[in-house]
């Protein structure tokens, strides 16, 4: 019973004091027991009942009984079945003021079935991948950080609202080497709820050598889909998916498709015509596997389709040089594994020498 409810009922059961037998069998009819007021459980009534000479002597007679004594002449087995007063105080106990007793918690080691595993993302630098396998379907998430106050909250975005039980959780900000404290929990379709205990993790630091070399600088300039706006796109997961996260120069935003797979697509303005010399795609991904783009097409003032592209990802950008002019670019997902795919980032760059610089004919 909820508070809300033990409210309620307390105020008809006051009320009863007031009103008398009437009041009383309102009470039963309504919690399924008679009202009962500081002193009595009066005995209910139907509306069609006329006080008697005897009655009226027996009500007498109860009231100048001690109140102890009145409470227990006052119980009576009515159609209704009125509850036993032990049974009573255990549901106002229940219903009390003091916050509600939860469901008991279970040990989450009851429902594991691999190792809890922690590694790096190799696609994301500074990002990790948290991996548990449940004996059944379940709604888990993992709460962690450098301290035991924890702070953050992750779960597996492929739950998409119900119970899994491949459990692959993206843990943005975590850093090789780096210490964090985190606990695991969930909860069954019975409603049933299971936490592990407080324990820590450490992600294996990893080569970092060869990222300046992915990231080396090929004849390009500026990226011009920074204040770019878009056009148009094949879908969006969420508004917090939306299509403008592809060119806020922000990898910790993506645009994410509501399952379009190979056939997702973002359409940006550059705002002028511009000369371009190359473009690059940094594909979302999905712990599961899912959502990667593998290579795409560009689409110039919907005319040339150029491509296929390979894409990337913040690990390994991919800079795929190509020259044009234009100033409508479309981004067509050619492969992938499928789901929900989209993009960190889509990037068009203008030539070193000429950065940001609009093409003399535009």
């Amino acid at each position: 019973m909820r508070r809300s409810d033990n409210r309620a009922v307390s105020a008809s059961l006051i009320e009863t004091a007031r009103t008398g037998a009437n009041g009383a069998e309102h009470a039963a009819g309504t919690y399924g027991f008679t009202g009962l007021d500081d002193a009595t459980i009066a005995p209910a009534k139907s509306a069609s009942s006329r006080p008697t000479l005897e009655g009226q002597r027996q009500d007498a007679n109860r009231a100048r009984q001690p109140a102890t004594r009145r409470w227990t002449m006052g119980m009576k087995i009515t159609p209704r079945r009125v509850l036993p007063l032990a049974a009573l105080t255990l549901i106002l106990a229940a219903c009390g003021s003091t916050a509600d007793a939860g469901g008991e918690v279970r040990p989450f080691s009851e429902v594991q079935d691999s190792d809890f595993v922690f590694e790096n993302d190799p696609t994301f630098p500074d990002r990790g991948i948290f991996r548990v396998v449940t004996t059944e379907a379940m709604i888990c998430s993992i709460t962690w950080g450098p301290t035991e106050e924890l702070g953050n909250q992750n779960n597996d975005l492929a739950m998409n609202g119900t119970g899994i039980i491949d459990h692959n959780v993206l843990l943005p900000g975590a850093e090789p080497g780096e210490t964090y404290f985190y606990r695991v929990q969930g909860a069954t379709a019975a409603g049933q709820l299971f936490q592990s205990e407080l324990a820590t993790f450490t992600l294996p630091m990893t080569d970092s050598a060869g990222r300046e070399e992915n990231m080396e600088e090929e004849a390009r300039g500026d990226n011009l889909a920074i204040g770019a706006s878009v056009v148009e796109v094949s879908s969006e997961f969420s508004a917090n998916w939306a299509g403008e996260n592809a060119i806020d120069d922000d990898l910790a935003t993506e645009w994410a498709s509501a399952g379009d797979g190979d056939n997702a697509f973002l359409t940006i303005d550059l705002g002028s015509v511009q000369e371009v010399a190359g473009v690059e795609f940094i594909t979302r991904s999905m712990a599961n596997g899912t959502a990667i783009t593998n290579q795409f097409f560009v689409v110039v003032d919907d005319g040339d389709r150029l491509g296929p592209f390979t894409a990337g990802n913040p690990a390994t950008p991919r800079f795929n040089a190509v020259t044009f002019t234009g100033r409508i670019i479309r981004f067509e997902i050619d492969t992938s594994t499928g789901g929900n795919t989209g993009a960190i980032e889509a990037r068009v760059f203008a030539p070193l020498s000429g950065s940001g610089a609009a093409a003399a004919d535009g």
